[in-house]
């Protein structure tokens, strides 16, 4: 679907001469990143629509490409099921934003729980996989970069808590909780690969 149409666009970019033959391959996994995170972007933003927290959900969907970058997470093995669970877990964060402006205890239960994935991204970030593979020297530096960038979201959350706008802060808690599940999905599924692996 998208890794497809980012070949095209590459392809017809090396036939025009625009790349070299060799950089297709790269070309195809950038705009395939670029259009990917466009794609979920416009479902994010169309979940805050329709849950009527539009600035809620874009600091949320930058929140959480700001953490995943280095963090990385869950990996599905086809294309049609990244977009399924991706999309299942864009809503439900949306919705959990949504739900924490009428019911207070959740807003509660969502700081405590981003309180834990703070710590689930400190100790399993990065979490490589056969999709990407990591050697020792990039796990230490990507580590330290996720540590950084949960450090600084946790002040920009304080900081929105603090000017009284707690929806931005519950937002931001959304994005580190769902990058700590998708963590903890990663960890799980890059053992079972290891156990398949040697088995």
């Amino acid at each position: 679907m998208i890794y497809n149409l980012a070949t095209k666009i590459a392809t017809g970019l090396s036939v025009r001469n625009y790349i070299d033959c060799e950089e297709t391959e790269i070309v195809s996994y950038g705009l395939f990143s670029v259009i990917s995170k466009i794609m979920y972007g416009a479902i994010c933003l169309l979940f805050g629509v329709i849950f009527g927290c539009l600035p809620e959900s874009a600091v949320f969907y930058i929140s959480f490409l700001f953490i995943k970058k280095y963090a990385g997470g869950f990996h599905a093995e086809t294309e049609l099921r990244c977009f399924f669970l991706s999309s299942l877990s864009i809503m439900a964060s949306i919705f959990g934003i949504y739900l924490s402006e009428f019911f207070a205890p959740l807003k509660v239960m969502f700081l405590c729980l981003a309180a834990t994935a703070c710590f689930i991204i400190a100790v399993y970030a990065p979490t490589p996989s056969k999709e990407r593979p990591l050697d020792e020297t990039e796990c230490k530096r990507y580590k330290k970069i996720s540590k950084i960038r949960v450090v600084i979201l946790i002040i920009v959350s304080f900081a929105t808590y603090i000017l009284n706008y707690e929806s931005l802060c519950i937002s931001i808690s959304m994005a580190i909780i769902l990058e700590g599940i998708l963590l903890v999905a990663g960890k799980i599924k890059s053992k079972k690969f290891a156990v398949d692996s040697h088995t």
